[in-house]
């Protein structure tokens, strides 16, 4: 799906959904080696507190049924890129084009994805929820991110899976690319272009 031709300088990337292949981190990455886990609704809200830094992860873990940090270990090693991840950020680079990541996530899986995909290598910049006491599709977190490095909304692609973060983004002015890997046949008015998988950028850079 495209709606025009936009300039494209800068690139936005959501980790959950579009980097990393699952978009629910909880529901799908968790639960399933989880199966005393409290209910879907109560460790969301729960996540969500963690996630903006209002509660540690020594209160996360206990808070969702959790004895200890080894379903912390378990948790984070199934996370898995999209397997054209690599090369398509190499591709982009050669395009010249500045990239960036901008998640809900709290400190420790951003630090443990950091380690364990190399992101610093790839990315001019990282934004996470836990550094900004709020989360996407509040406003505020896309402002911080444009004024901490100098982005052209106009000018910024921004790459989610979630429509509802993709509306705030698009207000906001940033072109807007659904990651909409159950490939439906939606089409909202709020998405400039619509992927199914990483590979599929290199059809709109």
């Amino acid at each position: 799906m495209v709606v025009g031709n936009y300039k494209i300088n800068f690139i936005v990337f959501d980790i959950y959904g579009v980097i990393i292949t699952s978009g629910h981190n909880i529901k799908d990455l968790l639960f399933p080696i989880f199966p005393q886990h409290k209910t879907h609704r109560y460790s969301r809200k729960i996540y969500h507190f963690y996630a903006v830094n209002k509660i540690s992860r020594e209160d996360f873990w206990p808070q969702i049924g959790a004895q200890n940090f080894d379903l912390e270990k378990k948790f984070l090693s199934r996370h898995k890129l999209d397997k054209n991840f690599y090369d398509v950020i190499k591709y982009l680079q050669k395009q010249n084009k500045k990239l960036f990541i901008l998640s809900n996530i709290p400190r420790e899986w951003s630090d443990f994805l950091n380690k364990k995909f190399n992101f610093n290598k790839y990315f001019s910049g990282q934004l996470y929820s836990w550094q900004t006491g709020t989360r996407k599709p509040d406003k505020k977190i896309f402002k911080i991110l444009t004024k901490k490095y100098k982005l052209i909304s106009s000018q910024t692609l921004f790459i989610d899976d979630n429509i509802i973060n993709i509306r705030a983004a698009k207000s906001l002015g940033f072109i807007t690319c659904w990651c909409d890997r159950d490939n439906t046949d939606i089409n909202p008015t709020s998405v400039d272009y619509k992927i199914n998988n990483l590979k599929q950028l290199i059809k709109i850079i």
